[in-house]
């Protein structure tokens, strides 16, 4: 029996930059699944305002990271505009119709949706996360279809500048929105933990860390000298050491890798058939 085949439309946040992103998602997308086949088309949103001209041409959607502000981004350009009309388009077609359209905001993606949304405060951090990190579920994200499979914490990349924080607890629950993840504790640092992940609608959900990220493209990058030594000069050798086992960890990242998105995808088929 022929596997049904789904349109994805890939939102690229990257805004031109060279990254590993878009790759790992594209590969993602062409694996052997068994319950169904992808094919996808990308819109360039921030350097080209493309955007999907009617969701009803496709059938899933993944927004994905990208480098700068999600705060300064929302305050110029028509392509932010344009993005927050995509996501009203598709809770608007998920409301009316049995068939529902899963969305994955994808890190800068999940910055700028939960800023556009007023959701929480938006915010630089102190310094870079970047490495592989560990991501504690919330008694929400325990019970949600994205982490299943997942340990509780998980590893993930994590690679950023910016976090969301303050959460406006009381108003996403009354909109039905449930936080699903948390960083990592850090008992010694009197921070504030960032939220990393949202249920905003049965079937759009977003995460703060890259689930695309492929553990050994990783390790082959990384292990480039011109790469190890940009990491150790500002990192430091242990941060290097740190990463570069998590990355041979099967357990950590490769679960992560493994989980995440096909969970979407499996969820997002399982909702489309209604």
């Amino acid at each position: 029996m022929a596997k049904p085949t789904y349109k994805v439309a890939i939102i690229d946040m990257y805004d031109g930059v060279e990254n590993q992103g878009m790759r790992c998602i594209k590969e993602l997308l062409e694996r052997e699944y068994e319950f169904a086949h992808f094919e996808y088309e990308i819109f360039e949103a921030r350097q080209k305002n493309e955007m999907p001209q009617s969701v009803e041409n496709f059938d899933l959607f993944l927004s994905t990271g990208g480098p700068g502000s999600p705060v300064v981004q929302t305050q110029k350009g028509e392509w932010t505009g344009n993005f927050a009309h995509l996501i009203d388009s598709i809770i608007d077609h998920n409301n009316r119709y049995n068939s529902k359209k899963g969305m994955l905001l994808v890190c800068y993606s999940f910055q700028l949706i939960v800023h556009q949304l007023k959701l929480a405060v938006v915010r630089e951090r102190r310094s870079t996360s970047f490495g592989i990190t560990s991501i504690y579920k919330t008694p929400d994200g325990k019970h949600d279809p994205i982490y299943n499979g997942l340990t509780n914490p998980f590893y993930v990349a994590d690679f950023r500048d910016y976090q969301v924080v303050q959460p406006q607890v009381s108003a996403m629950k009354k909109r039905g929105m449930k936080i699903l993840s948390l960083e990592k504790i850090r008992p010694h640092i009197a921070l504030e933990r960032a939220v990393t992940g949202i249920r905003f609608t049965p079937d759009i959900v977003g995460v703060q860390f890259h689930p695309e990220a492929d553990p050994e493209s990783m390790k082959d990058h990384f292990r480039t000298p011109e790469q190890k030594e940009k990491i150790i000069q500002a990192h430091g050798m242990a941060k290097y050491d740190q990463i570069m086992m998590r990355l041979n960890n099967k357990q950590a990242i490769q679960k992560t890798f493994d989980t995440v998105i096909p969970n979407f995808l499996r969820n997002a088929v399982v909702r489309l058939e209604g």
